[in-house]
């Protein structure tokens, strides 16, 4: 091996539910490879799912919310240091919109999410992931 890091690829669809000027985000816990970092409901599209459903099961896992999913926002692909695990991922992001919800935000964090809440759209933090702040500048 020539010292070369190893990599990963990993496609990941997220929604965008913006409710006045508020989006709700997740926390990536400690044990994910961005810990502390924000970003969108959403995470990997399993094999052979559509990322439209991907994007209604993390939701409903990360927020306790049932969502309708609306067009494609955008495709972001970055390059993340995924240092806890010492991989270099080449991460592929599609952000849906969310024209609605139903249900109570009571998500139930898993081992990559740490907590779910609303934050301003305007913040441009750079704690959020590229992708996200991407997202943001680019909604309908």
């Amino acid at each position: 091996m020539n010292g070369a890091p190893n990599r990963e690829q990993r496609i990941a669809a997220y929604g965008l539910l913006i409710d006045g000027d508020l989006v709700l985000m997740v926390q990536a816990g400690e044990r994910s490879d961005v810990p502390g970092r924000w970003f969108l409901p959403g995470g990997g599209v399993d094999h052979g799912e559509d990322p439209v459903e991907t994007v209604q099961r993390e939701f409903l896992e990360e927020t306790g919310l049932a969502v309708a999913v609306g067009e494609v926002v955008g495709v972001w692909s970055e390059m993340i240091e995924a240092s806890v695990r010492g991989v270099e991922v080449h991460a592929v992001s599609i952000v849906y919109e969310i024209v609605s919800w139903t249900g109570e935000m009571a998500g139930s964090p898993d081992d990559s999410s740490e907590k779910a809440a609303w934050q301003p759209v305007a913040d441009d933090d750079e704690s959020r992931m590229r992708f996200v702040r991407s997202a943001l500048r680019a909604r309908p």
